[in-house]
């Protein structure tokens, strides 16, 4: 089984020491999916794609925003609950590499759930 990916996730990550803030705005990911099927209602794949995290920074009245992007993959398994209905846990990894000279390495581990359609 191979598809394509592609979505966009909302944050609320916000670091602030005083009036200086940095924010994760979102992340917008887009690669493929390929899976092997382990019964007739167990999946287990793989995802490897590009992501763009967006950063927001403030400083007092000022504001900038920037993106970053780099590579993401993804494991995770399926399971059929309904003909054209599943559920899925998968575990993501992205790098975003050095974040602008800084030496700090910009990068994003997450686990979720899901519940998705077929159509």
């Amino acid at each position: 089984m191979c598809s394509s990916d592609l979505n966009y996730e909302f944050s609320g990550v916000e670091l602030c020491d005083g009036p200086d803030c940095l924010k994760v705005k979102g992340n917008l990911a887009a690669g493929g999916r390929v899976g092997v099927e382990l019964s007739p209602t167990t999946a287990l794949y793989g995802k490897l794609g590009y992501a763009s995290l967006t950063i927001e920074a403030t400083s007092g009245a000022t504001t900038a925003s920037d993106s970053k992007g780099g590579v993401y993959g993804a494991l995770g398994v399926e399971i059929a609950v309904a003909k054209n209905a599943y559920i899925n846990v998968e575990g993501a990894y992205a790098d975003f590499g050095d974040f602008y000279g800084t030496g700090f390495n910009l990068q994003r581990r997450q686990a979720s759930v899901g519940f998705g359609f077929r159509f």
